[in-house]
């Protein structure tokens, strides 16, 4: 009975709590349910109660704004509701009330209690983590956000602390009886995490994961930003350009399906520039453009700073795509944008300068150019800019408004201003502007006050660049001097010149000196280039030019100089096409240089010295090494050959031929392969004079009749054919000619010297001496040839004279048939008229059995006779022919009358 009037008490009593509980009188709740405990501790309604107690509490603190002394009571309850009972379905939700509370107390500044929430959140996992009841898992939900919350507020000091808090939101984000928007919250939590952290890969996964398992979420589209993010960030981070580009588009798909979902302005802004910015990366200007245009399109629609910030990045961005594309008006609007809507002077300096050189370099609009580099001058807060500004302007005075004065101005303000910065950029403008400006020294006519100037400004150099562009400068100068005072009219004094010359060209090599080898950098190097460049073309230029043999050989060491630096890599790397172009130009001086001081040794010692054939082979291997190293230029083939020229010049006929042979190698083609076989073949010819040795002479003038075969077979209508015909044709003449040649041996050899006598003067160009040669060859050759054809075409006649009846007419007819070929072969020679009266006698032995023939017989011997009928013959021979064909025209004709034989139409002759 005393029980049930306990328990009847006690219920009275909660309800009592209950209504105060419900009329939000937290404290007095309180203590009317301390009393249900205190007075029925064991009782049916004691946990609840005990709880309550703890719930009451922490809401008395929170309504008297965290009250730290309600917060203690709170505490004290739901640590006696854990303690007492444990078994309650009450003790879970005290842990979360007991989580809460210590939460309240660090955030209202005893931040000491933080560990305290760390330390019930893992004791309520350990105690109801493996409760399979729904309620009970929604509240461990709670309390890892309470928990995430206190790791979080401490701060992640370790990669532990951090593991922590991620195990805490992944079993938020994984438990199912947990409301949606925590588990959401918590995944897309842990992207945050390690997005934060770089590790963007990891991220990526995470908001993956959240996209996998809260499709519906109101959080996708931010899920989807933080993705492409993450893909553009791997693509920044990658070095494999195939997965660069991979990761870029990824960046730019993602970002638009944001876009797709009609997200808040604030999602559209970022994901527009998103794709803005992977588009960049893809190199994709246009679609980039777009992007960033779709960005500023909400301007004046947000109120969100950092949106705002991206919009006005997007302007930038836009002014330099639009600048990239060459779309340089849009640039200048986008630059305008910038100047107005930014508070940071740099900025607008910077802006001030990108609209300048647009309207310099694409637009044209010089003086409002001028304007905004003075403005970029006045704002901008870096050197660079500001150096840049003044030159720029220089430049426009100079080469575009003819305005020497202020180019002036503007190149010594840049010198003077910023000629001792150590930015290299700046030392190269600084360098440029001190040679520019001793041009218009020059072309104001102020050569004086210009040297006067580079001659302080070295002396006043505290730099090496400073010291190396002023000496250059003063090279520049000189050379300028040297250039005006050059005449070629003839009597002109040139020492004024050659000594202004020199003086350039020794400035020249002092500029490209002054640092060693190892300490020219990019800022000196393209004056060390031009100074050993120019120098050696200036000494190259006298020596060869003037014949002076000072300058060839102070041009060797300069032009090796400028190779050497070449080859070790020591100009600058963007300019290594120049350089490239340079070394040809340099070894095709110093090999001809090689070549003149050769020509000129042998000169002064009238022999051939080991001097002089030194410089022959240094030449040779110059040009050989031009070869080598440029074996595609078209110039090659000259190289080759001039190789073999030198050779020859140092009279090493051997080396001669094995490099003139490599000129067919390289083009077949080329001018110079015809040229180059002409050329051995006159190495082996001089190689056979100059050997005692008959078997030595025989071997070298077979080379020589070989080399002109292929020179006449390969190249027929080159110049140099010519001589190789004629030399092709005086080797068959010559063996022709030997005693033991048989007559058909020479007809034969003396037949095949006339074609190639022939082909000589048929080939197109052929020199007037090589034409008289052929001329006289081929015309000696042909009386020869005919002096024997008739010798051999004779002695077919008197073998047909004494044939038997049945086989003279035939053998009498092949007879005719000979002396006509020499007669249409051999016209001119007098072994043609000979052989009409032999003509003549054969026609006269075929009469015998046919009148008819009479005619025939007649009509050769007239043709002799008609020949001579003006002008008697020279020869002897042909005289006395002459006179034996008159008198047989007179006995045939009388011959004919007596016999009644007709005369053919046309007939008659001299003899009538």
């Amino acid at each position: 009975m005393d029980t049930l009037d306990t328990d009847n008490r006690s219920l009275a009593e909660i309800k009592l709590a209950d209504l105060l509980r419900s009329e939000e009188r937290y404290a007095e709740a309180a203590v009317e349910y301390e009393n249900v405990v205190t007075g029925n501790p064991t009782g049916e309604y004691a946990d609840d109660a005990q709880y309550l107690v703890g719930l009451c509490y922490y809401k008395a603190a929170k309504a008297a704004s965290d009250d730290a002394a309600l917060l203690d009571k709170s505490v004290a309850a739901f640590e006696k509701s854990i303690g007492d009972y444990p078994d309650s379905p009450n003790a879970v939700e005290s842990y979360y009330g007991l989580a809460l509370a210590y939460r309240d107390m660090a955030l209202g500044g005893n931040t000491s209690v933080w560990p305290k929430v760390l330390e019930v959140a893992d004791t309520a996992y350990a105690q109801h983590g493996s409760s399979d009841n729904t309620v009970v898992q929604k509240t461990l939900g709670h309390i890892d956000l309470v928990k995430a919350t206190a790791i979080e507020k401490q701060g992640i000091n370790s990669e532990e602390e951090k593991a922590e808090l991620i195990a805490s939101l992944r079993r938020i984000a994984q438990n199912t009886g947990a409301p949606e928007n925590s588990r959401s919250r918590a995944q897309l939590k842990i992207g945050h995490l390690y997005y934060g952290d770089g590790e963007h890969e990891k991220a990526l996964a995470e908001y993956q994961v959240f996209l996998q398992m809260f499709p519906n979420s109101e959080l996708v589209s931010n899920a989807l930003y933080q993705a492409s993010v993450c893909y553009y960030q791997i693509g920044q981070n990658s070095t494999d350009e195939g997965a660069q580009q991979l990761a870029f588009q990824n960046a730019v798909n993602t970002a638009t399906q944001v876009t797709e979902r009609n997200p808040d302005v604030e999602a559209a802004i970022s994901a527009y520039y998103t794709i803005g910015l992977a588009k960049h990366a893809m190199n994709d200007s246009k679609g980039a453009i777009s992007a960033f245009l779709q960005t500023t399109s909400y301007e004046g629609q947000t109120e969100d700073k950092p949106r705002q910030d991206l919009i006005r990045q997007a302007h930038t961005r836009l002014a330099d795509l639009n600048t990239a594309v060459g779309d340089h008006a849009a640039a200048v609007r986008e630059y305008k944008y910038v100047i107005q809507y930014t508070d940071d002077d740099d900025q607008k300096g910077r802006s001030y300068f990108s609209i300048a050189y647009a309207q310099d370099e694409h637009l044209n609009q010089y003086d409002d150019s001028l304007l905004n580099y003075q403005n970029s001058i006045q704002l901008s807060k870096d050197s660079l800019i500001k150096a840049q500004a003044y030159y720029r302007m220089g430049l426009i005075y100079q080469e575009r408004l003819n305005d020497p004065e202020n180019a002036l101005k503007a190149y010594e303000t840049l010198i003077s201003q910023f000629g001792a910065e150590s930015n290299t950029s700046i030392q190269s403008m600084a360098a440029d502007g001190g040679i520019r400006r001793s041009d218009l020294y020059l072309k104001l006519g102020r050569v004086n006050d210009a040297i006067t100037q580079a001659v302080a400004a070295r002396e006043a150099a505290q730099t090496v660049p400073q010291t190396v562009s002023a000496q250059y400068n003063l090279g520049l100068l000189y050379f300028g001097e040297a250039r005006k005072l050059f005449s070629d009219k003839p009597g002109t004094d040139l020492k004024p010149y050659i000594d202004a010359s020199r003086r350039a060209a020794a400035s020249y090599v002092e500029a490209a000196n002054i640092a060693p080898a190892d300490k020219v950098n990019d800022t000196i190097s393209p004056f060390v280039q031009n100074a050993l460049f120019t120098a050696g073309q200036i000494y190259y230029s006298l020596g060869t030019g003037i014949k002076l043999p000072d300058d060839l050989n102070n041009a060797i060491p300069v032009l090796k100089q400028f190779v050497e630096y070449a080859d070790k890599g020591i100009f600058s790397v963007s300019s290594q096409a120049d350089v490239s172009e340079n070394v040809q130009t340099v070894l095709g001086y110093l090999a001809p240089t090689y070549y003149e001081l050769g020509r000129m040794q042998l000169g002064f010692d009238e022999r051939f010295s080991e001097k002089t054939v030194s410089f022959f082979e240094q030449s040779a291997s110059v040009f050989m090494d031009l070869t080598k190293r440029f074996p595609n230029a078209k110039e090659a083939p000259f190289w080759q050959y001039q190789a073999g020229e030198a050779y020859f010049a140092g009279q090493q006929h051997l080396k001669a031929i094995e490099e003139y042979k490599k000129v067919r190698r390289i083009n077949p083609q080329h001018a110079q392969a015809a040229e180059s076989l002409a050329a051995i073949s006159t190495c082996y010819a001089l190689l056979e004079k100059n050997t005692e040795d008959e078997a030595e002479k025989e071997k070298w003038l077979d080379k020589v009749f070989e080399t002109n075969e292929i020179l006449a077979k390969n190249y027929s209508t080159s110049p140099f054919a010519a001589e190789a015909f004629l030399n092709i044709g005086n080797t068959y003449y010559n063996q022709g000619v030997l005693d033991s040649a048989t007559e058909e041996d020479r007809i034969r050899l003396y037949t095949m010297a006339i074609e190639q006598y022939e082909k000589a003067l048929a080939v197109p160009g052929i020199n007037a001496e090589s034409k008289e040669s052929a001329d006289l060859f081929l015309n000696d050759t042909k009386r020869a040839l005919s002096a024997d054809v008739y010798i051999q075409a004779t002695s077919n006649f008197d073998r047909a004279r004494v044939a038997s009846e049945g086989e003279q007419r035939e053998a009498v007819e092949q007879a005719i048939a000979g002396f006509q070929d020499i007669i249409k072969i051999y016209p001119t020679t007098k072994y043609a008229d000979l052989s009409l009266v032999q003509i003549g006698e054969a026609y006269m032995l075929l009469a015998v059995e046919n009148d008819e023939y009479y005619n025939d017989a007649l009509d050769s011997f007239d043709a002799l006779w008609s020949k001579y009928a003006t002008v008697p013959p020279s020869d002897t021979q042909v005289n006395k022919a002459l006179r034996y064909a008159q008198t047989k025209i007179t006995e045939i004709t009388e011959y004919m009358k007596d016999r009644n034989i007709p005369r053919r139409t046309g007939g008659g002759g001299g003899g009538e």
